[in-house]
């Protein structure tokens, strides 16, 4: 079989023309007899029960010689499909291969636009903190000043004897916004930064569990799976009819008898 061709990445198959005769007429004749001798079969004595032995060593060769064929026309198949296989591998893996690296370069790029969109998000959060603890401080040096003109205007009018003017009444108009009251509000409102999407891929966020030291996982987490390879090899394998059946702690044996044919006979 040639792989390839200087153009294109290719197969050339040498498979079996088709029909392909898995069984003859004669073979499904013989076994359509066989099946209707079964069911007029009554095993009731010596003589009926080595009839069913018989037909059943004629079936066990029948079905020897169909898995034959079946395997035998199959191969080539098998064969091609192997072939078919070991070519698109190289193409495969160059694919594999390329999309792995996209991959990398693209969760690259996504983790240092969040980490930057982290740190644009940080940086708000501090500027917001240290903005509203200068509007506190503001706040407090005003009413500070004022408090103390409160003081001296009442000093002068306890001198005078004039009436105290009431600096804690309520203005008729709102005071103006300071330029940090205005930077807050401009932080406060600003839109979050987020990392930049890319169209045509998702970025899928699982997590991820190892476990470490199984010895310490808790009961509800710790499958217990029978060997029953294990048992068989231990206690069936070597166990001969008429010996005693095996004991062991959490297993049930039985005895099992089931005909099986010699293969004495021919379809």
């Amino acid at each position: 079989m040639n792989a390839t061709d200087p153009q294109n990445l290719s197969v050339v198959l040498d498979l079996p023309p088709a029909p392909l005769v898995l069984a003859s007429g004669a073979f499904l004749s013989t076994l359509t007899q066989v099946e209707s001798q079964i069911t007029a079969l009554a095993v009731t004595d010596p003589q009926s029960a080595q009839q069913a032995a018989d037909l059943q060593a004629r079936l066990t060769k029948a079905g020897g010689e169909l898995e034959r064929v079946r395997k035998q026309l199959k191969q080539p198949y098998i064969d091609a499909g192997r072939k078919i296989d070991e070519v698109a591998q190289a193409p495969a893996l160059r694919i594999e291969q390329a999309k792995a690296s996209i991959k990398r370069l693209l969760t690259a790029y996504d983790m240092e636009q969040q980490r930057l969109a982290r740190e644009a998000e940080a940086k708000r959060q501090a500027d917001l903190r240290a903005l509203r603890e200068k509007q506190e401080a503001e706040a407090a040096a005003a009413k500070k000043k004022a408090d103390e003109i409160a003081r001296q205007a009442a000093e002068a009018a306890a001198a005078s004897k004039a009436p105290v003017m009431d600096f804690d009444a309520e203005p008729d108009e709102p005071a103006p916004k300071t330029e940090t009251e205005k930077a807050i509000e401009a932080l406060v409102h600003a839109p979050v930064v987020v990392a930049p999407k890319v169209a045509g891929v998702a970025f899928r966020t699982t997590l991820v569990a190892t476990v470490t030291d199984v010895a310490k996982l808790p009961d509800v987490f710790v499958e217990r799976v029978p060997k029953l390879a294990a048992i068989r090899a231990v206690y069936c394998t070597k166990w001969a009819e008429g010996q005693a059946i095996p004991i062991c702690d959490g297993v049930e044996f039985r005895v099992e008898r089931t005909p099986v044919s010699t293969g004495r006979q021919t379809f």
